[in-house]
């Protein structure tokens, strides 16, 4: 037997007279084919679940059909502009009417002390508040009455006895022999005299305490039977026949407010919801030295009568009736930004951002002047969002305007 065969296929081609060939057969390894070309495989990966997605996402969210698909829908409310007379609204201060504290002339005990004099009681000019003991003050009017006497006696002593002199004295060459001097000096004592009781008797009426003009008490410091000495506070009043209120305005209420004068009228009310008619008492010439604003003095007229009267010392709400004013808009007060400015669509359905000048915001609606061309009509845009941008294009839906309270 000969040699076993080999294991391999002969490749024979034709025409080579059955000879074996000698090109090598490669074999392929799949691992090694994966890592070369990895990078390959997963672009076309990615880009299979890109195309996947678009024809998922177009299936689910197809686009409406139409030219304002994609606009934005707004609710806007067409106005005018019109004439207006604005209301301007500030708040002040009440003060009283020259305050003033009734002190102790002269000193004394407290005798008697009047009913009216407690606080918040009206009181009339020359009134008897209160009377302090007046035995001492007596007694001193009378002793200076006794010395008037006594002086005017003295004095007509002396003129008797200057007549006598110049009749019977024959020549008398200086004024002391003529009893001039003696007669200056007795008319002088009557003088002092007078004084002394004229003294006498006002420091006894100062012992009956009256108040000074027709007043209001706002505080009492004695009681009946106090020892008090010459000086010390008794009570404190104030006019009342009117009251001040002071109010400080910024200079853009000033403007709105026009030309104040004594005929500009205003309405105070009190946080109980009185209401009170105000007129200007005089404008302060000077500014304040914290706020550098000037004041306004209102006056209010027996603010203490009735039965709610007006106090000093309390913040009030003040309401002037300012001047017409023009080009003004009434609109919902949705239509204010955060920033104070609105958005207006404009003819070919963009959004404007325009700035304005607020005169009155109320809780409901809003007083307007726009900042540039004042008198063209506008639409603007109730609730607006912080997204909006200038020139977007929207779609404006009107809404019929209804009133909006303050």
């Amino acid at each position: 037997m000969g040699p076993p065969a080999r294991n391999h296929r002969a490749n024979k081609s034709p025409g080579t007279g059955g000879r074996r060939s000698s090109i090598p057969v490669k074999r392929i390894d799949l691992k090694t084919a994966v890592k070369q070309h990895k990078w390959f495989i997963a672009a076309i990966v990615v880009f299979s679940g890109t195309v996947t997605w678009l024809s998922f996402y177009e299936a689910e969210a197809p686009l409406p059909a139409g030219d304002n698909a994609a606009l934005l829908p707004v609710t806007v409310v067409a106005l005018e502009p019109e004439a207006k007379t604005l209301s301007i609204t500030t708040t002040g201060i009440t003060e009283a009417r020259w305050p003033t504290s009734v002190v102790a002339a002269v000193g004394g005990r407290v005798e008697m002390l009047a009913t009216e004099a407690e606080p918040g009681n009206l009181v009339s000019r020359d009134q008897t508040l209160l009377q302090l003991r007046s035995t001492d003050y007596r007694a001193a009017v009378d002793a200076a009455a006794s010395r008037l006497a006594d002086a005017r006696l003295t004095l007509a002593r002396e003129q008797h006895e200057q007549t006598v002199t110049l009749k019977t004295g024959g020549r008398l060459t200086t004024p002391f022999a003529r009893r001039e001097l003696q007669v200056a000096a007795a008319k002088a004592e009557v003088n002092a005299a007078e004084s002394a009781l004229a003294d006498a008797r006002q420091r006894l009426s100062d012992t009956h305490v009256k108040a000074p003009f027709t007043a209001i008490v706002l505080e009492r410091h004695v009681t009946p039977g106090q020892w008090v000495q010459t000086g010390e506070p008794l009570l404190r009043i104030a006019a009342s026949e009117s009251l001040d209120v002071r109010v400080e305005l910024p200079a853009r209420l000033w403007q709105r407010l026009g030309n104040v004068s004594s005929r500009t009228q205003a309405e105070v009310i009190t946080p109980t919801g009185g209401r009170w008619p105000a007129g200007v008492r005089y404008l302060s010439p000077t500014r304040e030295r914290e706020t550098r604003q000037r004041s306004l003095i209102l006056k209010v007229a027996t603010p203490y009568q009735g039965e709610h009267p007006l106090l000093p010392d309390q913040q009030v709400d003040v309401v002037f009736s300012g001047p017409a004013q023009a080009d003004v808009f009434a609109a919902p007060a949705s239509v204010l930004t955060t920033d104070g400015q609105v958005w207006t669509v404009d003819a070919n359905g963009q959004l404007v951002l325009e700035d304005i000048e607020i005169l009155h915001e109320g809780i409901n609606r809003v007083l307007i002047r726009f900042e540039s061309r004042r008198q063209q009509p506008r639409r603007l845009v109730r609730y607006p969002l912080g997204s909006m941008l200038e020139g977007q294009q929207v779609a404006p839906e009107p809404e019929p305007l209804r009133s909006h309270p303050s």
